[in-house]
């Protein structure tokens, strides 16, 4: 889309000042025809739709110069696509979601969405800030999962500033929304570079001390002819993991990968496996070091990952069981896609650790950034996966002047 920038009416309200007036020429053309053109255009323009607090809901189209796109969207501050071409030149979507904003708005499964202020779960929805207690909204049994029913995925974000290749969008989450408290200011931001990486930054800051962990919650599939993305090839530079309770609410504790479904150091296939919804604690989660790999043999596709989080979280979507209907009317079943979330540790809030456990003291900021890179290669034509998975270079730096520069807000 470039540069250019759609601009609409706003709602108009409407006041009686006298019978002549009202009903005048000059009045309907001044008072009237905005809101009559408005309409007209979100009629027909389905990309378009207007919020509750009348702010423009609308698809936003990312590119650089060498053929990686990416769309996104308004409400969520959603990743809805990312396109690449396989090995053959063909284009694949490598992000599961829908084709309508009412699917988005409508969504309970996270697709694409920023989430905040606090991902994943807290147990009984509570917390303690300075010894009070804090009671959140529960929206998952007797959790709080996502930042509530009224987090910052399930509203419209405003679009702050946008170019041909990155868009940033705002938000404010009020006091006492869902239970938390203070105002949180929060930023996301996309980036397409001509490194082929999508770059997502997320800021917050608080007007009281109160938790902030956001990520990005898409479902990644690198092959548009699999139904599943258990014949992907996954690995995560992770040593440990947090064990969780009945409630998935991680116990506490921590324990190796080594010897369990969940060690992925080694670049192997995904299934079939027991389905995993857990934190992998990372080993090195410097920005200039690699710390996921995601590939699919088949279309040859691989997307790497740096991130500033001290873990991800890896949810392979089995609660996915073909009621879900996505993009182009495709039924997504259980595995249709694996969720990748870096982010601060689940339900850390509650749990105090010493300095040598890989647990934080504790998760309270009055400002956050992180940086999360995603970069997609097509794979050697001329070698298999079995091979080149061998030899990728997974301690390879960034070359790119991002890694010199501070986390900023655009």
């Amino acid at each position: 889309m470039g540069d250019v920038h759609w601009s609409f009416f706003p709602s108009y309200t409407f006041y009686r000042d006298s019978v002549n007036s009202f009903h005048s020429f000059p009045f309907f053309l001044s008072s009237y025809l905005p809101s009559v053109l408005y309409f007209v255009l979100c009629s027909l323009i389905p990309s378009l739709q207007m919020s509750s607090d009348d702010s423009p809901i609308e698809f936003i189209d990312i590119t650089n110069d060498e053929g990686l796109r990416a769309r996104v969207l308004t409400w969520g501050a959603t990743l809805v696509s990312l396109w690449f071409k396989d090995k053959n030149g063909r284009e694949h979507d490598c992000v599961l979601g829908y084709d309508t904003i009412d699917e988005y708005k409508s969504d309970r499964v996270q697709m694409g969405k920023t989430i905040g202020r606090v991902s994943n779960r807290i147990k009984n929805g509570e917390f303690e800030v300075n010894e009070e207690k804090i009671q959140v909204e529960k929206n998952e049994g007797n959790n709080h999962l996502h930042g509530g029913p009224k987090g910052c995925s399930q509203r419209n974000w405003s679009i702050h500033r946008r170019a041909h290749n990155s868009v940033t969008f705002l938000i404010t989450q009020t006091h006492d929304l869902d239970g938390y408290p203070g105002d949180a200011n929060m930023k996301c931001t996309y980036t397409v570079n001509d490194l082929n990486q999508l770059v997502v930054e997320h800021w917050a800051e608080t007007t009281v001390p109160c938790p902030i962990a956001m990520t990005n919650h898409a479902y990644w599939n690198l092959d548009n002819d699999s139904t599943t993305c258990l014949d992907h090839h996954l690995f995560v530079r992770a040593h440990y993991y947090l064990p969780v309770d009945d409630d998935k609410c991680p116990n506490g504790d921590t324990k190796p990968v080594f010897g369990t479904s969940y060690n992925f150091n080694k670049m192997r296939r995904i299934g079939p496996s027991p389905p995993i919804d857990h934190d992998l604690i990372l080993t090195d989660h410097e920005k200039t070091k690699i710390v996921l790999a995601l590939e699919n043999p088949t279309t040859g596709i691989r997307m790497t990952m740096r991130t500033t989080y001290p873990s991800i979280h890896i949810y392979s979507a089995e609660q996915f069981d073909g009621s879900i209907i996505g993009k182009g009317g495709r039924s997504y079943p259980e595995s249709a896609g694996i969720a990748i979330e870096p982010q601060q540790y689940t339900s850390a809030v509650h749990f105090v650790s010493p300095p040598s456990s890989p647990l934080p003291s504790n998760c309270f900021s009055s400002r956050i950034g992180s940086l999360l890179l995603s970069s997609i290669h097509r794979l050697p034509t001329n070698k298999r996966s079995s091979t080149h998975s061998s030899t990728f270079n997974l301690n390879s730096s960034l070359d790119s002047p991002i890694d010199c520069l501070p986390l900023r807000v655009r």
